[in-house]
């Protein structure tokens, strides 16, 4: 069987001869639980020191209830604040993730930015260009006449 299992089992024959007013017995299984690798586990411990407390408070073992009692408070504490540093963790991890989210971002916007502006310098190079070619056309269509008036004005004079 599982430890798990066994530890459950255990637990719960000790709780049952807690209420069936059997101290001993269940001292005996409650002892068998604290033995168990798995008794150091998740919340085995704070079932082990409830259990502890509730024999030692009906047995009127004042002394020993009263430690088990701060051992049940100590645990009880423990787990609030791993509890606790979980969900700082989750939360600091869910942070950074969205802080690297949010710059993957900006760097994509920023990749845009710069695909854009490389795309607007390329088309006002090439407009450049263009007018360019445009205007060194029409000067020389202007020479191109120019030469044909003064021809002419010579084939006249002749």
């Amino acid at each position: 069987m599982q430890e798990r299992t066994v530890f459950n089992i255990y637990l719960s024959l000790a709780q049952s001869y807690l209420e069936m007013t059997n101290y001993k017995n269940a001292q005996q299984y409650l002892d068998t639980c604290k033995r168990l690798p798995i008794s150091k586990e998740l919340d085995c411990p704070f079932l082990v020191a409830e259990l502890e407390y509730n024999l030692y408070k009906r047995m009127g073992k004042t002394n020993e209830a009263l430690l088990a009692l701060e051992n049940l408070t100590k645990i009880r504490q423990e787990l609030q604040d791993n509890e606790r540093n979980k969900t700082i963790n989750d939360l600091e991890v869910k942070y950074q993730s969205e802080l690297k989210e949010a710059k993957i971002l900006k760097l994509n916007q920023q990749g845009e930015i710069d695909k854009l502006q490389i795309r607007s310098l390329i088309a006002f190079v090439g407009m450049a260009i263009l007018i360019i070619i445009i205007i060194i056309f029409f000067y020389r269509q202007s020479l191109v006449k120019n030469k044909l008036k003064t021809i002419e004005t010579e084939q006249r004079l002749n």
